[in-house]
């Protein structure tokens, strides 16, 4: 496995991209079933977006965060594709909003856009409040929650 660790194996025009410690250099079995070598370009990747990508996260770095209101819903624009590893990349229109584990895929999945919530009606989904909260105010950031029509906002 040392190939696949080592980045011998990504595509050149990887090896010196901005965003590669988030992507990893795309999947080399789609590359190779898709593209006929393990050494070629992951298909689904998208280049182009490499600036937009960097540039969001590092407004977000120099941002604060806004707080999470005490009533939230899922935004009604929230759509989401599973991976294979079941993991789950939640989109707020054409562009990439945040990759999420299986855990919190399957808690956006079972959120409704019309229902208010609150942190206390997400009790069984965390272990400690703290961990919810910071959670959810990610989420509230990244516009995949947004003020529900009860919270006024």
């Amino acid at each position: 496995m040392k190939d696949w660790r080592n980045g011998s194996l990504l595509p050149p025009i990887c090896q010196s991209c901005k965003a590669l410690p988030l992507c990893g250099g795309g999947c080399r079995m789609e590359a190779k079933m898709r593209n006929g070598s393990i050494t070629a370009f992951d298909p689904y990747a998208s280049p182009e977006d490499v600036p937009y990508v960097v540039s969001q996260l590092m407004t977000q770095e120099r941002k604060k965060l806004l707080e999470l209101p005490n009533s939230f819903c899922l935004n009604p624009k929230a759509r989401w594709r599973k991976e294979k590893d079941l993991s789950v990349i939640v989109f707020i229109g054409p562009r990439f909003a945040c990759y999420l584990n299986k855990r919190g895929g399957e808690l956006v999945e079972n959120l409704s856009t019309s229902k208010p919530y609150a942190i206390s009606d997400l009790n069984g989904w965390f272990k400690e409040e703290e961990v919810a909260r910071k959670f959810l105010t990610k989420l509230f950031n990244q516009k995949i929650l947004m003020y529900s029509a009860s919270s006024g906002g």
